[in-house]
């Protein structure tokens, strides 16, 4: 299985996260997962302009 979800990361805004269902146990709980049955894949999000504006670009012009 597989799922996307609503996240946090302080240098993305907004923030998501997938999760596949863990391929250790089958999605049952384990050591590996946490005993979430879930492992995390992949964050993802819009880059905060803080992040832009740290390294000398103008938020203003760039974006992502």
């Amino acid at each position: 299985s597989l799922r996307f979800r609503a996240s946090f990361f302080p240098f993305t805004e907004p923030s998501a996260e997938v999760d596949i269902s863990c391929v250790i146990c089958g999605g049952k709980g384990c050591a590996v997962c946490k005993r979430t049955g879930w492992l995390e894949i992949l964050g993802a999000g819009m880059i905060d302009p803080a992040v832009f504006e740290a390294v000398g670009y103008d938020p203003e012009v760039y974006s992502g």
